[in-house]
């Protein structure tokens, strides 16, 4: 009897570790592997002096605790679901225009789908216009910068892109395809 549930205890603390494994298998890459790197995306480069480490490559959190001042307030309807993952952020530039990446991985694509509704009417008054991107996306003007939604299975993707004139919408929808044909 002992030697049986020793065996069991064995297989049963091993069944976790052989679900994570090392080796690959369908699991997803890290969130920030899927943002663009500089000249990924043609035109754009990454704006390393408007990075907050000021160094090139994404930055990503994890943990809500750790999230930039900048993110902080826009991170609680991700959080709310209970199926946030990561978020990762670069900002780009193209000579012209100015961009800031923001893409947030969720457990599962009805808490990205929550996300994406909820960010419809809140705040309050934004105009969207439905734009042609993964599983849904939309684009607002709000003045200096256009700011682009759209969602891709576990995946909800944020920018604003400046200056808010009208060609700098369509630059924005175009960075965001890019970014959504990368994703699973």
């Amino acid at each position: 009897m002992k030697r049986t549930l020793a065996i069991l205890a064995v297989v049963l603390l091993a069944c976790p570790f052989a679900a994570c494994g090392g080796g690959g298998g369908g699991e997803a890459d890290p969130v920030e592997s899927y943002v663009p790197t500089s000249g990924e995306v043609s035109g754009w480069t990454e704006d390393t002096a408007a990075a907050n480490n000021g160094a090139a490559g994404a930055e990503v959190c994890r943990e809500a605790v750790g999230i930039p001042d900048f993110i902080d307030g826009a991170i609680d309807p991700f959080v709310d679901t209970g199926a946030w993952v990561a978020v990762a952020w670069e900002f780009y530039t193209n000579g012209t225009n100015t961009l800031e990446l923001r893409l947030y991985e969720m457990g599962n694509a009805s808490a990205c789908q929550e996300v994406y509704d909820y960010l419809a009417t809140h705040p309050e008054g934004v105009a969207w216009q439905a734009a042609s991107l993964g599983d849904a996306g939309r684009t607002a003007d709000q003045g200096p910068y256009w700011k682009t939604h759209a969602r891709k299975g576990n995946y909800f993707v944020e920018t604003f892109t400046f200056p808010g004139d009208e060609p700098t919408q369509q630059i924005a929808v175009d960075f965001v395809g890019a970014v959504l044909a990368g994703l699973p």
